[in-house]
């Protein structure tokens, strides 16, 4: 297609989406900021620690692909998405940083669409070297940094994270059983108040062992009520 074509479609794209608008009325109500009240915050994280499922199976990287995109899809206007990759606590090694604000320029359907070839993405993108798989997995880390630039004030806020909810950092380590290491440390009670869920896609994956899975989701559970986050959702498969 020639650049005017492109623009052309771009132009015509433009005025039948305005049709469309004048032929259901009046534009909805927004806040004082211009954004519709119904907006909401998604906060995607994706586990490149090398023991995540994600970094190696394809299957199950396409079945979180297609989760993933279906929550996005399912986001009104003017919903705020954060897209990130953690593992290391060295942000450096940690390659993407995608923030955008849903708009008839950029729909859900449009961005659901290149989530989901993102996320599908993943373990090619790690054999190939563009990115590197990672040895620790800080999701507590990840987790209170975003909340930094995040105001869960601000409307619906959701951390999604695709991990196995492993934690294997300095401040937990939840692959040692039984032992002093294997649990997390209490959270702020006033940190993420207001926040309205933490999900954690594949809760679990590789332990072979559905208590030990069970143990996982009680733990996050637990983390998550003390934190002050209002919902927890963690799901070994789907």
């Amino acid at each position: 297609m020639t650049s005017n074509s492109k623009r052309l479609t771009f132009v015509l794209g433009l005025f039948f989406a305005a049709s469309a608008l004048v032929a259901m009325g009046p534009p909805p109500s927004q806040d004082d900021d211009g954004l519709p009240p119904d907006r909401k915050q998604l906060v995607i994280g994706l586990d490149l620690s090398k023991t995540n499922p994600l970094a190696k199976d394809e299957a199950f990287a396409g079945r979180a692909a297609n989760r993933v995109a279906e929550l996005v899809s399912n986001l009104p206007m003017g919903s705020l998405v954060k897209l990130r990759t953690f593992g290391a606590y060295k942000s450096a090694q940690n390659p993407l940083e995608f923030d955008t604000r849903l708009s008839l320029e950029y729909t859900p359907a449009q961005l659901a669409g290149e989530v989901q070839l993102l996320i599908a993405s993943v373990p090619k993108r790690l054999e190939s070297g563009e990115w590197r798989g990672q040895i620790r997995t800080n999701i507590l880390t990840f987790l209170s940094d975003m909340n930094r630039v995040t105001d869960c004030a601000d409307s619906p806020t959701t951390y999604l994270l695709v991990s196995d909810g492993i934690e294997d950092s300095k401040l937990a380590n939840l692959s040692r059983a039984g032992t002093d290491r294997d649990r997390l440390p209490a959270p702020d009670p006033e940190e993420f108040k207001g926040c309205a869920e933490l999900q954690i896609l594949g809760l679990g994956q590789g332990v072979k062992d559905p208590r030990r899975t069970d143990e996982l989701r009680e733990k996050w559970q637990a983390w998550s009520d003390a934190a002050g986050i209002d919902a927890f959702v963690g799901l070994h498969t789907w």
